[in-house]
């Protein structure tokens, strides 16, 4: 099967594409297969206007989390984003900037979910399969399952229960129920490593650096072309 979606069919199909992500979720690994060590992060951040998607890769050394690299690109894109389906508007862009970089990544940081996800099978998990390493998914919202309130994990997260299994972590930050982000797995790395490397990661607010500066440099490029 085409993990780049290169052949999807123009008319989105929702039937298509769930096929597509339960055949592709048995493919995912949720060990940990991580260099050693860890030398560099990145982040990838898509925004959009007039049709196009500005993507931008941040790649910063590890653990100093130093700017190492930044690429951008644009992509026309056509379908409007989808609740489950954001792998088919985002995955194009992600592949084609991730290509263009110099510096090898070690573990890349997706803004949006990886087993969270109604077939377990988010964006990160798309993109972490298509390009053979190590991602994590670390989301603003919530997409499905619920939070454990009553079971804290080292004193940092709470589980995401979906389907009697555990699929993701809510990142507690300062108030006991104040929720910073949602991680779970991408590709290639256990719950536990991943939030671990998100929380080393995060120097402000509640998103790991690579994201939050891939995040700036998107919304950048594109005020750049509009």
């Amino acid at each position: 099967m085409n993990l780049e979606l290169k052949n999807f069919n123009a008319v989105f199909n929702v039937n298509h594409a769930i096929k597509i992500q339960e055949e592709l979720s048995e493919r995912i690994i949720d060990r940990d297969l991580l260099p050693h060590p860890i030398r560099y992060v990145c982040g990838v951040d898509v925004s959009y206007s007039n049709g196009l998607a500005f993507t931008c890769a941040v790649t910063l050394s590890y653990p100093e989390l130093s700017l190492v690299e930044v690429i951008c690109s644009t992509v026309k894109v056509t379908l409007p984003y989808l609740p489950g389906f954001l792998a088919f508007r985002e995955l194009k862009p992600i592949i084609r900037t991730m290509r263009k970089r110099y510096y090898p990544v070690d573990v890349l940081f997706i803004d949006g979910h990886g087993r969270a996800h109604p077939r377990l099978f988010g964006l990160a998990c798309h993109v972490g399969l298509s390009l053979n390493i190590p991602t994590i998914g670390v989301a603003k919202r919530l997409l499905c399952g619920k939070i454990l309130y009553n079971t804290l994990v080292d004193g940092l997260y709470y589980p995401v229960l979906y389907k009697g299994n555990i699929v993701g972590a809510a990142l507690k930050v300062k108030d006991e129920r104040i929720i910073g982000a949602y991680v779970s797995i991408g590709h290639k790395v256990s719950l536990r490593t991943a939030v671990k490397l998100t929380f080393n990661c995060i120097r402000f607010g509640c998103s790991p650096e690579p994201l939050r500066l891939a995040h700036i440099y998107s919304k950048s490029f594109r005020r750049h072309f509009c």
